[in-house]
């Protein structure tokens, strides 16, 4: 799976691999984000960590379940985050991280320590999506699938909100009892 994040939206790529390693992109997808981060860095690191989510959320409903799942990506810092599962949650990313354990848990997924990190230039499918353009056909397998408002991509990454996390425990189990309610295998994109 390749991921990018920007402050507008987030991009993936979900690819199946043979029995020889060769890999075929399966599904593309793309979300833009409903809150307004303006240009303020400090949220990038959240917005790559919403694509990765979203981007597992979607193989999960490809049917990748009790599975590990390689990713790529041109974030070094999320890479690390996944690759070792801890991560330095900020109220920014405490939402994201929470939606993180949830679908891990609840679908048996791992992810595979051989993370690999891309250049800004080589992640450049998952960029576009990112930002609402849309890439080359032949580099999304069938096409680019764009999350609707009402489908449980658009509700998970309202809840993932990197301007408002949990402020105190009730919020915390509040918030977690609505990631779980969200995250369904076979609920549509």
């Amino acid at each position: 799976m390749e991921f990018d994040g920007s402050l507008s939206g987030i991009g993936c790529r979900i690819f199946k691999l043979d029995s020889l390693g060769m890999e075929t992109v399966m599904k593309a997808v793309g979300a833009l984000v409903p809150f307004d981060l303006g240009k303020r860095s400090e949220f990038q690191n959240s917005v790559e960590m919403l694509a990765l989510v979203i981007g597992i959320l979607v193989a999960v409903t490809m049917g990748a379940v009790n599975s590990c799942i390689k990713i790529r990506g041109d974030s070094i810092t999320v890479l690390e985050w996944a690759k070792r599962g801890t991560f330095r949650a900020s109220n920014r990313s405490t939402s994201i991280c929470m939606a993180l354990v949830v679908i891990l848990e609840k679908f048996n997924i791992t992810i595979n320590e051989e993370s690999q990190h891309l250049s800004s230039k080589a992640n450049h499918v998952c960029d576009d999506l990112s930002r609402g353009r849309e890439p080359a056909l032949n580099s999304c397998g069938e096409g680019v699938v764009w999350c609707k408002k009402e489908g449980m991509v658009s509700r998970l990454v309202e809840l993932c909100n990197p301007l408002s996390g949990p402020q105190d425990e009730t919020a915390f189990i509040t918030k977690w009892k609505a990631l779980g309610n969200v995250i369904k295998a076979n609920d549509m994109l």
